[in-house]
């Protein structure tokens, strides 16, 4: 259940689980501990994208095949764009309200990233193959919540076998 709230909550978890039972009451540590999982998914997202935007834009022609400017060029360019359609260019600031993490990371992987050598989709300069593999790998590494360590701590008993608090 944490994983589903973790990857599909859109910022307002809080407002989320009051307005729908689903089950017991949801303990506020373990509401912001799902939502602090979820911006952190969040981050590590636009990072990939804002990571080849800064390595696009920097002054090293990156394409080594003979028209490496215009190439650099309409990589950087359709990477702003893209970025500009699923609104993460400019970074939106957390808790980044109305995005979630399992359609954030659609959308990137839909990003239409243009390129000279091969015509389109960046996929001369293995683009979309670094895009999805970061996704594969950010998806796969959104933490489990594991509810033990809610628990309380259990008190200690003394030498007559009495709780200490």
């Amino acid at each position: 259940m944490s994983q589903i709230l973790e990857r599909e909550s859109d910022g307002s978890l809080e407002t989320d689980v009051d307005a729908v039972y689903i089950g017991p009451y949801i303990p506020a540590s373990i509401i912001r501990n799902i939502q602090e999982n979820r911006i952190n998914a969040i981050e590590s997202m636009i990072t990939v994208i804002h990571d080849l935007i800064t390595k696009y834009s920097g002054p090293k022609i990156l394409c080594g095949n003979g028209n490496g400017f215009s190439c650099d060029a309409k990589i950087l360019g359709s990477l702003l764009k893209a970025s500009a359609i699923i609104r993460i260019w400019p970074r939106p600031e957390d808790p980044y309200p109305g995005i979630n993490a399992k359609t954030l990371a659609g959308q990137i992987r839909g990003m239409q990233v243009i390129d000279d050598c091969s015509g389109y989709y960046g996929s001369g300069h293995e683009i979309k193959v670094l895009i999805e593999a970061s996704m594969k790998s950010l998806e796969d590494g959104i933490p489990v919540l594991r509810l033990t360590s809610f628990l309380p701590k259990a008190g200690k008993k003394d030498k007559q076998g009495k709780k200490n608090k």
